[in-house]
């Protein structure tokens, strides 16, 4: 019905559900939390992934620019220094055989790396405060990028 669904431990009283709508126009594929555990990033066959505010239930940003279903994303981690406020990031990827990395702040793709099939795993990590790492994973390759750069 394209809405998800926060559960919360209401203490004695059980688990309590609120649904929300998800604000895409297709079948939701994947979900991923942020590491602080305030946002959602959901992926669909609309093609846009999307951060979602668990705060207030309201859509943060819409990353548009794939050109196929998009099956997977995560949000980086592993930023080294907690002190300084990292920009959000996240990583999708998709059935037009592309990853991307977006920041989720002003919704812009950062980077675009072509594979050889569909991406049906990232993962976004960034280690010292300088490196960035992208894995993809497409059909038996697990391919590793740096994209320190940005």
């Amino acid at each position: 019905d394209k809405r998800f669904t926060v559960w919360k431990d209401g203490g004695r009283a059980g688990w309590r559900t609120t649904p929300a709508s998800s604000g895409h126009e297709g079948h939701i594929h994947s979900c991923c939390a942020s590491p602080c555990g305030r946002f959602l990033l959901t992926t669909s066959s609309d093609r846009t992934p999307q951060v979602t505010d668990l705060e207030n239930k309201k859509p943060l940003q819409r990353l548009v620019g794939h050109e196929d279903w998009v099956t997977t994303g995560t949000f980086c981690v592993g930023i080294a220094d907690s002190r300084v406020p990292p920009p959000l990031l996240v990583a999708t990827g998709s059935n037009d055989k592309t990853a991307r990395v977006w920041d989720v702040q002003s919704g812009r793709c950062l980077a675009r790396v072509d594979t050889e099939a569909w991406v049906t795993g990232v993962a976004l990590v960034a280690t010292d405060g300088t490196s960035l790492r992208l894995l993809t994973l497409h059909a038996a390759n697990l391919d590793a990028w740096d994209l320190s750069s940005l």
